[in-house]
């Protein structure tokens, strides 16, 4: 039921988007019909080989997938007009730093989506998943986001039987005209 719940992004399209710790690649998947070009990095080669199957698959030209680090993004700053990460920084031992990379990529007017769990009390999910956070409380991830100077858009809980996931949504101030 979650994934087919819309949740809207942005009212202008999306010439560049980057997906960082894509993973399989879903979520590039689920948006390449709105974007004009999207990059996808993962640490994995086991999982881009996965993602580049899946793209090759089902056809998806103007998505891509490479090696790359969440703490040293190989971008010029203000290049993409959109940011994802979803179910990253659960994993990220500084998530600050993975923000903050985030946001030195994006373009002014950008925004940045991030979709993990909200804080919850599973400490089993450490040893079973390697998870490094317990999930997100609303004032850690406004926090981390205002410590970029990002603006927080909106936040949507998807509550499950255990667990409860956010999609926050951020955008980078846009520069003002003179």
């Amino acid at each position: 039921a979650a994934s087919k719940r819309k949740i809207e992004l942005k009212s202008k399209p999306v010439k560049a988007l980057l997906d960082i710790g894509t993973g399989s690649g879903r979520l590039l998947r689920l948006l390449a019909p709105w974007v004009t070009e999207a990059i996808g990095i993962d640490n994995s080669r086991d999982m881009l080989s996965i993602a580049r199957a899946r793209l090759n698959q089902e056809g998806l030209r103007n998505c891509q997938v490479r090696i790359g680090d969440m703490y040293r993004l190989s971008f010029s700053p203000d290049f993409f007009d959109m940011v994802t990460m979803n179910s990253l920084l659960r994993y990220a031992e500084k998530p600050k730093n993975v923000l903050a990379e985030a946001a030195r990529v994006l373009k002014p007017g950008g925004q940045i989506l991030i979709i993990d769990f909200t804080a919850h009390e599973l400490s089993e999910l450490r040893e079973e998943y390697g998870h490094r956070w317990l999930g997100f409380s609303e004032l850690e991830m406004e926090e981390l986001i205002l410590a970029e100077e990002l603006t927080m858009i909106r936040s949507d809980l998807i509550k499950g039987n255990t667990l409860t996931v956010c999609v926050w949504l951020a955008e980078k101030q846009a520069i003002a005209s003179p």
